[in-house]
This record gives structure tokens, C-alpha cells and sequence, in this order.
């Protein structure tokens, strides 16, 4: 079940009316569990097995890490992380594997015994995965006690907003929630429609308004009448796009966690106002950027061993994340292209603090935009020779010819509407910047963003980071 579709609505009446009539933690718990399993196993349910296969694992290490003594503790931890990446490489990779092998021998003039798997990758396996790691190792390094009730790791674990697609919560942030009771009152109710309307309009009016023109874009990026400037459109086009429609996600996740009396992690703190790569990295996908660091750059090393190892790390760890992504070489290259942005970050700090204060703000904000639309056009190809067809179109753009058309300006419009938006939402205090607004004016912009959404309509298309 997506949140852009017809049947999630009454799903969601349904089970919030319910979760308004039970008044015990237990109940509440008990009621967002049963949800949580029928919204995930609604187009899939043999999948749910899966979902309870990390819920088990995760519990029981917990517990078994947490009590057992060393060497024991670091065993149990080895063999869960194993098991669980183990089960997320089969989905994800192997079918990635097998097909790489096949093209190394074909190279060499041999056949694969191998074939593909036709693997179907089960929906969110990626986030419930991370998740369930973090919460291993975190009770290992004694960050966080191991969770005594089954019901409430469940519905931690479970917990249908975030599910599929995040943010990826921690068990110290998420945990303490459902342990307790949680009351609903008017603030809770205001800022979760809030979100959710937000959230709708960023995905429905935004993401989905552009998605034909980047659909077109990249499936055609190769043929013979696509112009360079048409696959730099392409390319801001998908910006706007991936934005809107994983923003749109978070924003709609956190605004149904909050009406149901629970706060979600912020995952997008206006990432195109970032003036270098590390703030962008900063305000991306913020939980997944805080797990890279700590379940993988610091356990690499971090910063502690030199520069050059730092660098190194800093690749390595880039890359593993644009492998999380997906099962295609243009994922792990677009995530070496950040690790390499990042490494010149470091490297060139000293030449950029002798750079007067504002070209270091609006030049480093105009950089490191075009540098990140560049990245999007890498994530967004579907093979090596559309990216290499994309990167000849790039080479002989006509400036001129790209200043001069009303669909780049189009596009320019709109991605300076969705920054304008970040700013409203982010820059100013954390604050919802509607409710400062008159009762009218409160009323407007909500009257106006619900018919808006209703006019582009539900379900036209998937959100995007369902596929990761």
C-alpha cells in the first residue's frame, strides 16, 4: 500500500479511529503492529515474513548480545549483521552478481553456468535492514538497553509510516515512544496535517508534475533527436522530481507519526540551500547520511588514522552508499562522484576560507547545486551507455540555445519554488511557517494545496525510493 493511493485512505480512518479509542500504551502498540503488517503486506503478503524474519533477529540479538560476555557478544553480533545483509544481498545483488560474472566470462570467451534469479526485490528490505543493524550494534556498544517487550521492538520495527522508504530511525529516539503512552492533543493534530498536506503536494503537484518530462528524458537519452540542452532539462528536471517525491514521503510519514502522538527523525533540512557537499550530505537524507557515518566511515577509521586514510574512507564509504542504492554500476559511480566531491571539500578548505564571505556562500551554494543536478543525472540513467551518451550530450551544450528556452525556465521556476519552500520550512526556526500565518491565511493555503492535490490526483506514480 503507497500513501498516494485511493485505498489508503480509508486504511487510514480506519486505523486511526481505532487508535484514538484505546487509551493504554498496549492497545495502541497492538493496533499500529496489526496496521503496520496489513499496509506492508497489502500488495505482497508473503513479504510480511520477511519483515518478521528482522524483527525476530533483532530482538533476540539484542538480548542475547546484551547478556552474554565477550568473545560470545561479538559473535552473535557478527553472525546477525551477517545474516541480515545476507538476506538484503540475495534481494538486492544477486541477480547484479550473477549477470557481472556472466559478462567477465562472455569477455573471455567463455559461458556462465549461471542464471539469473529474476530475484523481485521486496519493498523497503533496505530500510528495515539498515535499522535493524543499527539497533544490534548500538546495543552492543551499550548506547542503548536491548528492549525486554516483543510488542514494542515490533512496533518499532514495524511502524508503518517510516517502513518502506524512512527515515531510518534509531531504537534510542523511537523506542522511548512506544514504551509509553502517547496523548493526542490540538498542537499534534494541527502540525500532523500539516505534514501530511505538505508532503501530498510536494509528491502529487511537484514530483509527479515533472516525472513524465524525466521519464522521457532518460529513456530516450541516447536517441538521435534528443539535444544536449533537452538531457540538461532532463537532468533538473529529475532534481526537482527525486525531491519532491522523496521529501514528499518523509514529510507525509512525519505528519502521520505525529497525529498519532509520535515524532519522527527530520530527514531533509533544505538540502539545495547547501553552500558545499558536506552541508548538502548534512541536510540529505539525514538519517542515512548519520548511518553511513557511524556504522561505516567511523567503523572504517573515521578521521583517526591520517589524511590519506581519512580520504580513503571518506571513497569507500561514498561508494558502499551509492551501491545501497540499487544493483547498477551508475549508483556506485554516482556515489564515488560524491566521496570524490567530498575528498576536494577537505582537500581545498584552507584555499576556501581566504575566499571572501560571499563568494564562499553564493558561489559555494551555485557550485555545489550544479555539482549535485550533475550527480542526479549519473543516479538517474539506466545503463553505462545512456551515461556515456549523456556525458558527449554535456560536452556540446549551446549556453545560449539553454538560456533561450521556456522549458529550462520553466524548470528554474519551479526548483526555485521547491528551494523557496526548504527555506520556509527549514530556515526559519523549525517552525511551521503557516501557523504564524491569520486564521485566513491559514485557511487559504490549506484549501488551496488540498485542491491542488485532489486536481493532480493520487497514484499516478510510485514514490521513488520504494526501489531501494
Amino acid at each position: 500500500m503507497i500513501f498516494n493511493s485511493l485505498e489508503f485512505i480509508p486504511f487510514f480512518v480506519v486505523v486511526y479511529s481505532l487508535y484514538l479509542c484505546v487509551r493504554h500504551r498496549t492497545w495502541q502498540n497492538a493496533v499500529l503492529l496489526v496496521a503496520s503488517y496489513v499496509f506492508y503486506g497489502y500488495a505482497a503478503p508473503a513479504y510480511v515474513f520477511l519483515l518478521a524474519f528482522y524483527t525476530l533477529v533483532g530482538f533476540f540479538t539484542g538480548l542475547a548480545v546484551e547478556r552474554r560476555q565477550r568473545p560470545w557478544r561479538r559473535w552473535i553480533l557478527s553472525a546477525a549483521v551477517v545474516s541480515n545483509l545476507g538476506v538484503l544481498a540475495y534481494f538486492k545483488y544477486a541477480d547484479f552478481f550473477i549477470e557481472q560474472v556472466a559478462a567477465a566470462l562472455a569477455a573471455l570467451g567463455w559461458s556462465s553456468p549461471l542464471q539469473p534469479l529474476k530475484v523481485v526485490l521486496p519493498i523497503g528490505v533496505s530500510f528495515f535492514a539498515f535499522q535493524c543493524i543499527a539497533y544490534m550494534v548500538d546495543v552492543y556498544r551499550g548506547d542503548v538497553r536491548a528492549c525486554r517487550s516483543f510488542l514494542d521492538f515490533a512496533v518499532f520495527k514495524a511502524f508503518f509510516p517510516q517502513l518502506v522508504a524512512g527515515p531510518i530511525e534509531r531504537a534510542r529516539h523511537m523506542l522511548p515512544q512506544f514504551e509509553r503512552t502517547r496523548r493526542i492533543d490540538a498542537g499534534a493534530i494541527r502540525d500532523g496535517l500539516y505534514f501530511v498536506l505538505l508532503g501530498y503536494v510536494l509528491k502529487c503537484v511537484v514530483a509527479d508534475r515533472v516525472a513524465s518530462l524525466v521519464d522521457y528524458q532518460f529513456t530516450f537519452v541516447a536517441s538521435v533527436d534528443r539535444t544536449p540542452e533537452s538531457v540538461v532539462r532532463g537532468m533538473l528536471a529529475f532534481g526537482i522530481q527525486i525531491y519532491g517525491d522523496f521529501a514528499g514521503y518523509t514529510y507525509i510519514a512525519l505528519g502521520l507519526a505525529r497525529l498519532m502522538g509520535i515524532e519522527l527523525s527530520r530527514n531533509f533540512l533544505a538540502p539545495y540551500l547547501a553552500t558545499d557537499i558536506q552541508e548538502f550530505w548534512r541536510r540529505w537524507h539525514v538519517t542515512l547520511s548519520n548511518w553511513l557515518r557511524d556504522y561505516l566511515y567511523i567503523p572504517l577509521g573515521g578521521s583517526r588514522h591520517g589524511e590519506g586514510r581519512t580520504l580513503i574512507n571518506l571513497l569507500v564509504t561514498m561508494a558502499l552508499g551509492g551501491l545501497w542504492h540499487g544493483a547498477s554500476w551508475n549508483f556506485v559511480i554516482w556515489g564515488v562522484l560524491h566521496g570524490a566531491g567530498l575528498v576536494a571539500h577537505r582537500i581545498t578548505k584552507p584555499l576556501r576560507e581566504r575566499l571572501p564571505d560571499g563568494v564562499r556562500t553564493y558561489g559555494g551554494w551555485l557550485l555545489t547545486l550544479v555539482f549535485v543536478m550533475f550527480g542526479w543525472g549519473i543516479f538517474r540513467v539506466h545503463s553505462m551507455a545512456d551515461l556515456s551518451a549523456m556525458l558527449r550530450a554535456l560536452m556540446s551544450v549551446d549556453p545560449v540555445a539553454l538560456v533561450s528556452d521556456s522549458q529550462t525556465w520553466i524548470l528554474v521556476a519551479i526548483l526555485a519554488t521547491v528551494i523557496g519552500v526548504q527555506y520556509a520550512e527549514e530556515r526559519r526556526s523549525g517552525s511551521t511557517w503557516v501557523s504564524r500565518l491569520p486564521l485566513e491565511g491559514r485557511v487559504a493555503v490549506y484549501v488551496a494545496s488540498l485542491a491542488s492535490v485532489l486536481a493532480m490526483g493520487f497514484g499516478s506514480h510510485r514514490f521513488i525510493y520504494f526501489q531501494f
